[in-house]
């Protein structure tokens, strides 16, 4: 289970983004977290946009954050769409922060099934009834998330280890093999155990 959320915050003007670790709120839905999360980074002064990601997401790249980032500056709430119906990234415009807080969670997420794959729809339906813009689909990359050891298999069957995104330079190539590596043994650790 995870104990944090990713915010990546942007003040207005800044190209380069922050990344900010906050603890959950004590709440079990998902909607709430998310929103938690946005709305407390949206309330720091000088902060327009906000985006919370997954951190399932191993394909995940800084170019995939600067899109995010760049969208929001024209539109309310942008997804980026994962390969099982969900989204790995939400972010969301002080206007879009605004909106959200007067129809609260149940407003955005009004009838999501989490862990469903009609999640990102669900969403995108909720967002256009409270009027927000919302980033056209497909500007985003469509990328897989991990949640099971099955996942894990079909996304590593399915990269060349040879040129792993979100890496640059031969270091960094170097450090997320080995962190991929790690997370591979620490699922199929966690996995067995649980047989």
């Amino acid at each position: 289970m995870l104990t944090s959320v990713c915010i990546i915050a942007a003040r207005q003007q800044e190209q380069v983004a922050r990344l900010k670790i906050e603890s959950q709120v004590p709440d079990p839905d998902l909607g709430v977290k998310m929103l938690a999360a946005l709305h407390k980074c949206l309330d720091t002064p000088g902060v327009d946009r906000a985006i919370v990601i997954g951190t399932d997401i191993p394909d995940m790249s800084v170019h995939v954050l600067e899109a995010c980032s760049n969208m929001l500056q024209s539109h309310d709430i942008v997804m980026g769409p994962a390969d099982d119906g969900g989204y790995y990234l939400l972010g969301l415009s002080a206007r879009g922060c605004s909106a959200t807080k007067q129809a609260g969670a149940a407003g955005l997420f009004r009838g999501v099934q989490w862990s469903t794959p009609h999640v990102l729809h669900a969403t995108s339906s909720a967002a256009a009834v409270l009027g927000l813009s919302i980033a056209p689909p497909g500007q985003l990359p469509r990328l897989r998330d991990i949640d099971t050891l099955q996942d894990l298999a079909e996304w590593v069957r399915g990269t060349n280890m040879n040129t792993i995104p979100g890496t640059d330079t031969a270091s960094e190539f170097v450090d997320r093999r080995a962190e991929l590596r790690a997370l591979a043994v620490a699922i199929c650790e966690r996995h067995t155990a649980n047989l």
